[in-house]
């Protein structure tokens, strides 16, 4: 593809998380890890779908919305801002964990407000993946290639405002985390038994990697990538297979054999349609984080999110520095 030298290193972390292993942490991190996992960042841009989207899709005119009951019953006040949890998503605890505001959704802030932030923004949009024509069935929604172009209109209109010097805004960029989650979509939406599963996954990263050649032109060298996630657990997935004895109790200290794996909070009564999702009238359980990974068919509960930041940031087994 002709990468310069200085995308290598971050070459080698993105096919790794394509492979969606996990990594064992060493007991002695690294200066540049221990920088990485416990340091600074000035901001937090995040890319990617309806697992870290935090409300962009609330100003599309789309079907694939969450901002109404029950979701964001546990979020704070108890609000639906857009996310697709009960409470906070991955994003939202990176931030948490790095000592930052939890970053706002790019399309609900005016052009006045966008001047002032500097400590991050979210392009992130339910349904849309890599490819441009991803989740556009349901409606709207920010593709890969648009979510890069909205952070290279955020450079230009608003945080060339916010920095004295071309200098300053270089270091800023330079310092920053940018954070991707996206590709699951794709799969969702065009991955069927006749595709050639390597030809399909070769395509989305070629063009995962150029919209990552163009951040790296626009001044992000640090990037957080997400591994796309086990489509097939998913509860939208799961109850079609019939399978579900084979799922055994998850074997992470931080859940428990109480916690149903397969199925979701809302709604509580669910029989695989695609179309059943968590609507406003829908039954619910009555503590998702306490009894439940995932909260609609196709998004985790906040405490699932708080498990994956444990593993990622304190456990260390599944975040990995190269």
């Amino acid at each position: 593809m002709g990468l310069p030298s200085s995308l290598e290193s971050y070459l080698l972390l993105i096919l790794l998380s394509f492979l969606n292993v996990s990594t064992i942490y060493s007991s002695k991190p690294s200066k540049e890890e221990a920088v990485l996992f416990g340091g600074n960042f000035p901001a937090f841009y995040v890319i990617g779908d309806s697992l870290v989207d935090p409300g962009n899709n609330n100003h599309l005119p789309t079907m694939i919305r969450a901002n109404y009951p029950p979701y964001g019953s546990d979020f704070e006040g108890g609000k639906a801002t857009g996310r697709f949890s009960n409470g906070k998503t991955i994003a939202d605890y990176i931030a948490i964990y790095y000592k930052l505001p939890l970053v706002p959704a790019y399309l609900g802030l005016s052009d006045d407000r966008k001047d002032t932030i500097s400590t991050g923004m979210n392009y992130a949009s339910a349904g849309c993946g890599i490819r441009r024509l991803t989740g556009k069935i349901a409606g709207k929604c920010l593709s890969l290639s648009k979510q890069v172009d909205l952070f290279e209109e955020t450079i230009e209109k608003h945080l060339k405002t916010n920095f004295k010097t071309p200098y300053e805004l270089r270091e800023h960029l330079a310092h920053s985390l940018f954070m991707t989650v996206i590709g699951v979509n794709d799969y969702a939406f065009f991955y069927t038994r006749l595709t050639d599963a390597n030809d399909f996954a070769d395509e989305l990263l070629h063009k995962f990697l150029k919209k990552i050649e163009k951040l790296h032109k626009l001044g992000a060298r640090k990037f957080f990538i997400n591994n796309i996630k086990p489509l097939g657990c998913y509860p939208n997935i799961v109850a079609k297979t019939f399978m579900l004895g084979l799922r055994g109790p998850s074997t992470n200290r931080y859940s428990s054999n109480l916690l149903n794996t397969t199925g979701p909070c809302c709604p509580l009564d669910y029989d695989g349609s695609l179309t059943s999702s968590c609507k406003r009238r829908s039954k619910t359980c009555k503590a998702p984080d306490s009894t439940h990974i995932f909260f609609d068919p196709r998004h985790p509960t906040q405490l699932a999110n708080f498990m994956y930041s444990i593993a990622c940031f304190d456990e260390r087994t599944i975040c990995h520095v190269v």
